[in-house]
C-alpha cells in the first residue's frame, strides 16, 4: 500500500515532495533563506539594540547566506514584486511556513518605496549594521534625508521602486500569473485574510472590503494563464476554518464559470465578491451544530436554513447600498433556494452560479457528520437534481468545466495502477481520457515518475473509477505541485 506520510496539515504537505537540487533549486533554497534572514534582521533590530548580541547573530546569519550566494555570481539582486520575490530572474517559490515572512518583507519594501537590494559578495559586519540602522530609521518620504534610498554602501545597492521599468514589471507580473506557486500563495493569502475578516465580523466589527476585492482581481487576471492550478486549489479542504476555505473555493468556481460565460471584468469582480461572502451568515450558527458528529436532526437543519437570512443581515451591516452591494445581498439570500422555490421568479444569474459552486464544494468537503463525495459522485448527484435545484445550462457548463476527473483527482486504471489526473479539461478532446501521472502499481509499489495521455495511449489504458485519496493516505496536491515544481 502507499506509504505517504499521514498529513498533519493538508497545506503543509503540499511542500513535502522532495527532489534533487539542481542550480535553480539551490537558488530557490538560498533565496528563500535570504528573505528569511532579511526579515529576521529587521525584526531583531526592532527589538534589540543595534550593538546587541542578538543583532550581531542576525547579521552573521545574513552574511553566511550572502557568502553562499556569491558563488553564483559577482552580485545578486533580491526584488519584491507583489508579495513575491525574485532572486535575479528566478521567482522564489515560497513555502507555507515562510509565507508570513515573505508578506511582511514585501510590505515593508513597498512602505519604503524601494524595489529591493543588490548585494556584491558578503558585506562587512559594520556595513550591514549601518544598513540595518538605515532600515530602522527609514520611511516612505523620498525627500527625507533618512530615506534609505539615499544611502550608499560598498557592497549593497538600494533599488528604488522607480528603477524597475514598466515593461520589466509587466513581464514579471505575467510570469507570476502563470506560476503555480504564485497562485498557491494568492490562495493562502486570501484564506488568511478571510479568516481575519470572519473573526472581525464575529466580534461585530466592520471592516473594509477593499483587500478582498484586490485579491479577487488578482484571481481574475490569473484565470487566463493557469486554469489547471486554480481547479486543483479547490481541492484544498481542512477541518479547521471550513467557512474560509469554502468561501474561497466557491469564489473560484464562480469566477471560472463567469469567465466561460464571457462576463466583463467588472461583472466578474462583483460575482467574485458575492461568492466570497455568500455564506458569511454561518458565523451566527451555533458551533455545536456546525461541528456535530452525528446526523443532523430536524431542528439542526432549521437553524442551518437561517444562515441565508443571517448572511443578508451581515451584508446589510456593511456600508454602501450600490448595485454591487445589492447583488451580494441577493446572492446571500437566494443561493440555496431551489428553482421551484422561486415562486414565479428565478434567482438572479449570480445566485444561480453561486448555488452550483456552493453545492459542489459542500459535497466534496468532509463534514463532521458525513464523509466527502468524490467529484464525479457530486456531479452525478447534482445532475439528478438539475430540474428542481439548478439552472440546467449553467450546470452543463460547470460539468464541462470540471469534467468527471478534475486536476488532482486520484483514479484507478484498468491496469489496477493508481494515477493522478494532472491536466485541465480545456486541453482534452475526450474529458474521460485526461493526462495522468502514475503513482502506485497493483501491489502498492511506488512507480517511477511517468505521464501518459490516455486519449492517445495505444495500450488501451483507461480510468475505471475515482478513488478517495484519504483512504490511501495520499495527498494528491503534494504530488500535483511537486510535478509543477512548487517548493
Amino acid at each position: 500500500m502507499p506509504d505517504d506520510k499521514e498529513h498533519q496539515s493538508l497545506l503543509q504537505e503540499v511542500y513535502e515532495a522532495g527532489r534533487e537540487e539542481d542550480g535553480e533549486n539551490q537558488l530557490q533554497r538560498i533565496g528563500k533563506e535570504l528573505v528569511d534572514r532579511l526579515f529576521m534582521l529587521y525584526r531583531t533590530g526592532r527589538v534589540h539594540d543595534i550593538q546587541n548580541e542578538a543583532t550581531n547573530q542576525a547579521i552573521q546569519n545574513l552574511q553566511k547566506v550572502l557568502d553562499e550566494l556569491s558563488t553564483f555570481g559577482e552580485s545578486v539582486s533580491i526584488t519584491a514584486v507583489g508579495e513575491g520575490f525574485y532572486l535575479n530572474k528566478v521567482l522564489l517559490k515560497v513555502e507555507f511556513s515562510g509565507f508570513e515572512n515573505f508578506r511582511f518583507l514585501s510590505q515593508l519594501l513597498r512602505q519604503f518605496k524601494i524595489a529591493g537590494f543588490t548585494f556584491t559578495g558578503a558585506p562587512a559586519t559594520e556595513e550591514l549594521r549601518s544598513f540595518l540602522s538605515a532600515l530602522l530609521k527609514s520611511g516612505p518620504d523620498e525627500n527625507s534625508k533618512e530615506w534609505i534610498g539615499h544611502t550608499s554602501y560598498t557592497a549593497i545597492r538600494i533599488i528604488p521602486a522607480g528603477q524597475m521599468s514598466e515593461v520589466e514589471a509587466r513581464n514579471i507580473t505575467a510570469e507570476m500569473l502563470s506560476d503555480p506557486s504564485y497562485l498557491l500563495r494568492l490562495y493562502l493569502k486570501t484564506v488568511i485574510f478571510l479568516q481575519e475578516f470572519i473573526k472581525l465580523a464575529e466580534a461585530g466589527e466592520l471592516t473594509s472590503l477593499s483587500r478582498l476585492q484586490r485579491t479577487i482581481h488578482e484571481f481574475i487576471d490569473a484565470m487566463g494563464e493557469d486554469r489547471r492550478t486554480l481547479l486543483a486549489l479547490t481541492n484544498i479542504h481542512t477541518s479547521e476554518s471550513q467557512l474560509a476555505y469554502h468561501s474561497v473555493n466557491v469564489m473560484l468556481f464562480s469566477l471560472l464559470m463567469g469567465r466561460e460565460l464571457g462576463m466583463s471584468k467588472r461583472h466578474l469582480s462583483d460575482l467574485g465578491m458575492a461568492a466570497m461572502l455568500h455564506d458569511i451568515g454561518k458565523i451566527q450558527i451555533p458551533a455545536e451544530i456546525l461541528e456535530k458528529r452525528l446526523q443532523l436532526g430536524p431542528n439542526d437543519w432549521k437553524e442551518l436554513q437561517k444562515s441565508n437570512t443571517y448572511s443578508l443581515l451581515q451584508l446589510i451591516r456593511l456600508k454602501g447600498f450600490n448595485e454591487s452591494a445589492l447583488r451580494r445581498m441577493l446572492v446571500a439570500y437566494e443561493h440555496t433556494l431551489s428553482l421551484q422555490e422561486g415562486k414565479g421568479r428565478r434567482p438572479i444569474l449570480f445566485s444561480r452560479i453561486v448555488a452550483i459552486g456552493h453545492c459542489y464544494d459542500a459535497m466534496i468537503t468532509p463534514h463532521s457528520y458525513r464523509d466527502a463525495l468524490l467529484p464525479n459522485e457530486a456531479l452525478k448527484l447534482m445532475t439528478k437534481e438539475e430540474e428542481k435545484k439548478f439552472d440546467g445550462v449553467l450546470l452543463h457548463l460547470f460539468t464541462k468545466l470540471m469534467t468527471l476527473y478534475p486536476p488532482g483527482s486520484l483514479v484507478l486504471l484498468n491496469t489496477k495502477d493508481m494515477a493522478l489526473v494532472i491536466d485541465g479539461p480545456e486541453s482534452r478532446s475526450d474529458p474521460a481520457k485526461p493526462r495522468v501521472k502514475f503513482l502506485y502499481g497493483p501491489e502498492g509499489n511506488r512507480l517511477p515518475p511517468k505521464e501518459i495521455d490516455l486519449s492517445s495511449d495505444r495500450s488501451g489504458r483507461s480510468i475505471v473509477k475515482s478513488l478517495d485519496p484519504s483512504k490511501y493516505r495520499i495527498n494528491p496536491l503534494a504530488h500535483l505541485f511537486a510535478e509543477v515544481q512548487v517548493a
